[in-house]
């Protein structure tokens, strides 16, 4: 899929967090899938420093259950 120059948003004004990192942080498999393939930064970190890739490492660290664990894994095999 080639890069869809309307994607290319701007950090929010929340934490300086992306689409991409709010959607791995509410765990939104589908979403984080469409906006890596839809050429999403996955290296912009927030005002904290990190990536859409640390959260991801986060969520499956602290993940309650199996379906929150398999959830979080693949989207973390999504993120480079």
């Amino acid at each position: 899929m080639s890069e869809n120059p309307s994607l290319k948003v701007k950090a929010t004004p929340i934490k300086n967090r992306t689409l991409l990192i709010f959607a791995v942080l509410n765990q939104h498999l589908l979403v984080t899938k469409f906006l890596i393939e839809a050429g999403a930064d996955q290296s912009h970190k927030d005002s904290l420093g990190k990536t859409a890739k640390n959260y991801a490492e986060e969520c499956l660290k602290n993940a309650k259950n199996k379906q929150e664990q398999v959830v979080a894994k693949n989207i973390a095999s999504l993120l480079d």
